[in-house]
């Protein structure tokens, strides 16, 4: 069942109007005026983000912006958490650009600072049992490493043993650290992408909706971040510009993770999963 978490209903739940990728059934905000480019029906959607960046003409002026905003400790990365949702709700809303314009206006800004705060609290809450797993699983594999260490030096005989068993446990182990590291954050991300769509923390702690996402979406989520991963290595030249290389590469791997996890939702929902109502499109301003 799709609930609404606040805020007006554009079109179809969790959808946007007629330029979102040829989803049926919406409109809603300001409908799209070129329509956002279609999305493919397959597993991997990784370059979403890149076509909303250059589908902007202001994009150069709002990426310098909010990556230069992470400067502010702490409150800079909140602020600009909290622009990124409105952007991935503008998309799904069908607006032709996304991305808000810069603005320095005290009432949006504070807007952007509560909502990151708001995606950050439930991310952190439901990566708590992921990061529990995770532990006890990388404590079983090092442990283990130790174990046969251990039986090493007992003898000639027995090192010969434990040097086969522990590359056999490495060519095992580390890969299954990997993707299980990978799968716990399929969860919190679920989590933060309805709260990002609502603008509400209560649609992130919707246990039933969440869980039902998160087991629709561990294929397209597992084969996109991995992906994501191999895009980082390329990025990383950026980091080489003096003064904001590396502010530059962080938020430019935010936004296009952002838009993964938003493609994994989608997908989700195509599956069966509960979608939710949009929240407002557009930010507050101060009055006058």
């Amino acid at each position: 069942m799709s609930q609404n978490y606040g805020g007006p209903s554009y079109g179809s739940p969790g959808f946007g109007g007629p330029g979102y990728g040829g989803v049926p059934g919406g409109g809603g905000g300001a409908p799209s005026a070129g329509g956002m480019p279609p999305r493919p029906e397959g597993s991997v959607d990784l370059f979403w983000g890149k076509d909303v960046l250059l589908g902007d003409p202001e994009a150069l002026m709002k990426v310098a912006v909010f990556a230069l905003v992470q400067f502010v400790p702490l409150l800079g990365g909140l602020v600009t958490g909290g622009w990124m949702s409105y952007t991935l709700r503008r998309t799904m809303g069908g607006m032709s650009t996304p991305m808000p314009p810069v603005t320095f206006d005290f009432t949006t800004l504070a807007e952007y600072l509560f909502q990151g705060f708001r995606r950050v609290v439930v991310g952190l809450v439901w990566a708590i049992p992921g990061l529990i797993l995770f532990g006890i699983a990388n404590g079983l594999f090092y442990g283990t490493l130790m174990g046969i260490g251990l039986l090493a030096g007992q003898s000639e005989s027995l090192g010969q043993v434990a040097g086969f068993a522990s590359i056999c446990c490495s060519i095992v182990g580390l890969p299954t650290l990997l993707l299980l590291m990978i799968s716990v954050q399929i969860i919190p991300a679920m989590a933060m992408v309805r709260v990002d769509l609502t603008g509400s923390i209560s649609a992130g702690f919707a246990v039933g909706e969440v869980l039902s996402l998160a087991r629709n979406a561990w294929k397209p989520w597992l084969i996109n971040v991995l992906l994501l991963g191999l895009l980082m290595i390329p990025l990383m030249l950026l980091g080489l510009i003096p003064f904001v290389g590396a502010l530059l590469v962080i938020f430019l791997m935010q936004f296009l993770a952002g838009f993964v996890t938003l493609s994994v939702y989608r997908k989700a929902v195509l599956a069966g999963a509960p979608s939710v109502e949009l929240g407002p499109l557009e930010p507050p301003v101060s009055a006058g």
